[in-house]
């Protein structure tokens, strides 16, 4: 196995046990899975001198991504409901608000259910909240009251669509609903320096829909923190027949801009100075500046599955400059998905998740493979780079 290769097949296999986990028809026993591992990894100890050792190491690799998504599973594990309420008073605290048209989504938890068991009530609800009058006014961190539907998670639309119940028992989101009275807020956040950065995205968003108005404030909003769930749906069934939605999400393309453009204008800032020239690597600077923005930038956007993935593959290449290395992009696509899905497995049967990847990985590779088939050679005219950059601009978008 190449060796600049072989820690790629590692992650893959991970990966493939985690595939493993959600292809199973029942729940596999999490005691079970831990003695194979131990097995497994008692047999590469013993035999590590064998020129078969990869056979095992790429085995423990596939049980260890059975045995994390095992231990997520029972880790998140929550009551939900499991039939409809038609009429219930509900208090929470809010911990997300997600604004969509006439009104916004929120996410509770520490829930409250009136002539309910609070042992069955569940840890966290999605209610959709329209038509109140104090709804400029909730905040991340309040606590709520309000009298409403609750329902359990939605199953998928269609036969063997996308589970919205196997993500909502993931997030611990046991019930949905909506508000069928006023809500109002019966206690503030006090600690608003916890829920800054979520309240501060909240604000971004309603600051661009006061200036650009809600038609193009919510592409805009949608373009920059990555916020499109209060689009008119008939825009984004166009963009979808069309093709474009992809462009709405933040990714790759958000991060790289935010992370270049940092670069390069501290970098010349550092480079108005004579003194700071010769006596600091301003190339290093701007890498560290560098990182903290597009952290920043990350944290405004949502933390998205494609941006997350940006990020990580950032923060390589970045890390690559600060130890004069070179950066070597396939196994940085391979250690963001390693991180995601170690942090949270079933991010492995989200579409977010596939397309993202597959898209990278698929351009990666190509990129790769066209380097070393037509640009071996370094002897070439003006022209033919034109023309190789035409066709290699045209064989990205075909692979994308």
């Amino acid at each position: 196995m190449d060796q600049k290769s072989w820690v790629l097949w590692l992650v893959a296999f991970f990966c493939f046990g985690i595939i493993l986990y959600f292809s199973l028809p029942t729940e596999p026993n999490l005691y079970i899975e831990i003695i194979i591992s131990l097995v497994i990894l008692v047999n590469i100890i013993l035999f590590r001198h064998s020129n078969f050792v990869w056979l095992p190491i790429l085995l423990l690799c596939l049980s260890i991504g059975l045995v994390s998504a095992t231990y997520r599973t029972i880790d998140v594990l929550s009551p939900k409901l499991d039939c409809e309420i038609k009429l219930a008073k509900i208090s929470g605290r809010v911990l997300s608000i997600t604004p969509i048209i006439k009104g916004s989504q929120v996410i509770l938890d520490r829930i409250y259910i009136s002539d309910f068991d609070n042992k069955k009530v569940p840890k966290k609800a999605k209610i959709t909240i329209k038509g109140v009058n104090k709804l400029n006014e909730i905040e991340i961190g309040d606590y709520i009251k309000f009298s409403g539907t609750l329902r359990p998670a939605s199953k998928p639309f269609v036969p063997g669509g996308y589970d919205f119940s196997r993500q909502s028992f993931f997030d611990q989101i046991g019930v949905t609903g909506y508000n069928k009275s006023n809500v109002y807020i019966i206690k503030k956040n006090n600690n608003k320096l916890k829920n800054y950065i979520s309240n501060l995205r909240i604000n971004l968003s309603k600051r661009i829909k006061n200036i650009l108005g809600d038609k193009n404030g919510n592409i805009a909003a949608a373009l920059i923190i990555g916020e499109q769930s209060s689009i008119d749906k008939t825009l984004l069934l166009d963009m979808r027949i069309s093709g474009l939605t992809h462009i709405l999400s933040v990714s790759g393309l958000h991060l790289s801009m935010v992370s270049i453009i940092c670069f390069f204008c501290v970098r010349f800032l550092l480079s108005c100075s004579v003194y700071l020239c010769q006596e600091y690597d301003t190339k290093k600077i701007a890498a560290y500046f560098s990182l903290l923005f597009t952290l920043g930038y990350l944290l405004i956007s949502g933390m998205q599955i494609a941006a997350v993935r940006s990020y990580i593959m950032v923060v390589c290449v970045i890390i690559a400059v600060l130890l004069d290395r070179q950066e070597y992009a396939l196994r940085s696509v391979c250690l963001a998905a390693f991180i995601m899905l170690l942090i949270r497995p079933e991010s492995v049967v989200h579409p977010s998740f596939q397309m993202s990847f597959a898209a990278v990985i698929a351009l990666v590779s190509g990129y790769e493979y066209y380097l070393a088939k037509f640009l071996s050679n370094t002897e070439y005219t003006n022209l033919d780079r034109i023309k190789h950059y035409f066709f290699g601009t045209l064989a990205a978008t075909f692979i994308a």
